[in-house]
């Protein structure tokens, strides 16, 4: 990982390289470019393959990068295997024989140059063909199109094994480093100059590019305009950092926006704390913050947050330890409480994408060819580009994990509810706003490089259908749509990391806000009330490692600390093919989300089907001397070896809806909750798992009586 630049640069410092500098053998690779096309196979699944020998030891080719060649330095960025010396090491442990010699006196390294020509015309507008990849022969990857020369590989011997009782000795190569291929048509060239590529994400050409795109969102994305607008009347934070003007004194403040008349625009800033000990607001320190806060005190990350913010043309920026009062609860639960408004009304959001904690920073040092496309010849409709492989797009914003900003629980909500996000990465700025998705090595991109960025554009324009009745709602395809992005977006939360299990609900609390404002759903305990009953179908996949919460009713996903959690309901379970056979007479919500467990209870009616179930050899329960199938039931928590359960039946479906997830396993079946009684109060429950079975052919078949049929509550 490179290390943070110095804190406010004031220079372009750009290291002596050319763009496009080719050596001796990587400019045999621009020769071949320009033979390839010429007999190119037209079979995509059987493309022309080049192989050309490139350096002949690991050491060549670092030498030849640090001369400045742009590919082999693109190259170089990508090996991960022993050096040239580990290989000849291993030759001589091995004993290998002289039959073998001509053959490892060849360059250790070979370039497979892989191309096809598709005469099919698709359109000509690139953003048809940029995105689309699948696999194919000699696990290369084909970019969709026409004409395309889709690959470089660099392949070189990864083991050498010897059979000792034949003899032989086998010498196993593979594909050690992939750069892709990208197309420029003539005429197509990035708005700004990018002949003299930056060493830092904090030089000047760097703001200068996050300038033009944020200029550019607001002038030209009505959708990221209008957004932005229709949130902008609502209230300021409590509290914001004054960071003075870019040519004012390198001081800041804490600003109080409680006058009418503090009409400002603001930025804010997502970053991982890491457990580090940092200055922050205090009942203590409140007063002295608001005539300065000192540079010096502040760790690196907010300094830098500072510099981006003042380079951007802004005054004002909001970081949480700075503008919540950290030692005043009630203070953290109110401004906790307007996550939503504090990231929706922002201008901008400032990621501090790597850092381990807030002592790493947002800049980098970089080889400024590493971030750089390599032209490396011509093909029939434009220049051909060489990128790095692991700066793929087209993907999730997975491409850069792990990354410790994404694995944190809060930063989802941070990231939906902004309008627009300035990645600072391990190696380029990247830009996410509602319209498109760019980088500095693809600043004009009018694609979206993430699967989620979907998801979070549907999530910031949704809304409540008008005159829909919320009844039923899980047979409403206006409503089921709305749903499903909450299940994307709890789905992705579930997967992230969250240092103090009390934060559980508090950290996705500006989403579920969002939805209730936008949508006109309604939620409780984290749990979507017009879907309720496959809400409550959650499931923990690590139920003997896991411990109770008391902090939510044992029916909410926040009530179990340390679990992996999924959901036995799919959102297309809610269809004709379900059938429910519980009910929701009340729910006690009136208490909020700081409300006890016994305080937050739902009033249910439905078959309370009671079962012995003792756990097996395998470590499974399995239910004795029951009308309720043998086998299907999962804990929350850990569970004794013998307990006496009930189990309550909330869904059916029929084979129609297991056949379209799995022909084989077309079978009607249930799902519901496994429950124990609380001994404090009667007929009152507390869920303990959950349970299913794809068998049954109906409810009756389950042996239900009317007396199965009980009210009760569940806590």
């Amino acid at each position: 990982m490179s290390h943070p630049v110095p804190l406010d640069p004031t220079t372009d410092v750009t290291s002596e390289v050319k763009l496009n500098h080719l050596c001796e053998k990587c400019s045999r690779i621009a020769h071949h470019v320009s033979t390839l096309q010429k007999s190119c196979s037209t079979d995509r699944d059987n493309p022309t393959i080049h192989l050309i020998n490139h350096h002949e030891s690991s050491n060549a080719l670092i030498t030849s990068a640090h001369a400045g060649c742009h590919l082999c330095t693109l190259l170089l960025a990508e090996i991960e295997i022993p050096m040239m010396e580990d290989m000849q090491a291993l030759q001589a442990e091995l004993g290998i024989k002289d039959k073998l010699a001509d053959k490892l006196a060849q360059p250790i390294y070979q370039i497979k140059l892989c191309g096809y020509l598709d005469e099919r015309r698709f359109s000509r507008k690139r953003d048809k063909f940029r995105t689309a990849m699948k696999p194919f022969k000699h696990s290369t990857f084909e970019w969709r199109g026409f004409d395309r020369l889709v690959s470089i590989d660099i392949v070189l011997p990864h083991e050498v094994t010897r059979h000792e009782a034949a003899g032989d000795i086998h010498i196993w190569t593979y594909t050690t480093a992939r750069l892709f291929i990208e197309h420029q048509t003539a005429g197509d060239s990035a708005n700004l100059d990018r002949q003299n590529p930056s060493t830092s994400t904090a030089s000047p050409s760097s703001f200068a590019m996050a300038r033009w795109w944020l200029r550019d969102c607001k002038e030209h994305h009505p959708g990221c305009r209008r957004e932005h607008l229709s949130v902008a009347s609502n209230a300021l934070p409590t509290r914001l950092v004054d960071v003075g003007s870019l040519d004012g004194p390198a001081t800041c403040r804490l600003f109080l926006s409680d006058q009418p008349s503090n009409r400002v625009e603001y930025l804010t800033l997502s970053h991982k704390w890491g457990g580090a000990s940092i200055y922050k607001l205090t009942k203590a320190t409140f007063e002295s913050m608001l005539q300065e806060i000192s540079l010096e005190n502040l760790p690196l990350t907010f300094q830098h947050a500072i510099v981006i913010t003042r380079n951007l043309g802004y005054r004002y920026v909001w970081i949480d330890s700075l503008c919540i009062i950290q030692d005043d609860v009630d203070d953290w639960a109110f401004e906790s409480s307007t996550m939503s408004r504090i990231y929706s009304n922002s201008v901008l959001t400032i990621a501090a994408l790597w850092g381990d904690n807030s002592y790493s920073g947002c800049f980098v040092e970089r080889n400024p060819l590493t971030t750089e496309n390599c032209r490396i010849g011509e093909w029939r409709h434009g220049e051909v580009l060489v990128r790095s492989g692991d700066r793929e797009r087209g993907q999730s914003l997975a491409l850069v994990k792990p990354t410790p900003l994404l694995e944190r629980a809060w930063v989802l909500q941070e990231r939906f509810l902004s309008p627009r996000t300035l990645y600072y990465g391990p190696w380029e700025l990247l830009w996410e706003c509602g319209e498109r998705s760019v980088s500095e090595t693809k600043p004009e991109n009018t694609e979206t490089f993430w699967d989620d960025a979907t998801i979070k554009k549907r999530f910031r324009e949704m809304k409540r259908p008008p005159d829909l009745d919320l009844n039923n709602s899980y047979q409403k395809p206006e409503l089921q749509s709305i749903y499903d992005i909450w299940t994307d977006i709890r789905a992705s939360y579930w997967s992230s990391r969250l240092t103090h299990h009390s934060d559980l609900l508090v950290a996705i609390s500006g989403i579920t806000t969002w939805i209730e404002r936008k949508a006109g759903m309604h939620f409780v305990s984290g749990l979507c009330k017009e879907f309720l009953f496959g809400e409550l179908l959650w499931k923990v996949s690590n139920g003997d490692r896991t411990s109770r919460s008391t902090l939510s009713p044992t029916w909410s996903w926040a009530s179990v600390k340390g679990a992996k959690l999924t959901s036995l309901y799919r959102s297309s379970m809610y269809s004709k093919t379900s059938t429910f056979h519980t009910w929701l007479e009340s729910i006690d919500d009136s208490f909020g989300m700081n409300a006890s467990p016994q305080q937050n209870g739902l009033y249910l009616r439905g078959p309370l089907l009671p079962a012995t179930l003792e756990r097996n050899k395998y470590g499974h329960f399995e239910a004795k001397n029951s009308r309720l199938p043998k086998h299907g039931y999962e804990p929350d928590i850990p569970l004794p070896a013998t307990i006496n359960v009930v189990c309550l039946v909330i869904v059916g479906w029929d084979k129609k809806y297991t056949e379209e997830i799995d022909p084989d396993k077309g079978l009607p079946g249930y799902a519901g909750l496994m429950l124990v009684s609380n001994v404090c109060e009667a007929s009152t429950y507390e869920r303990v798992g959950v349970w299913s079975h794809e068998r049954y052919t109906g409810l009756d078949d389950l042996k239900v009586t009317p007396a199965d049929m009980q009210p009760f509550r569940l806590v």
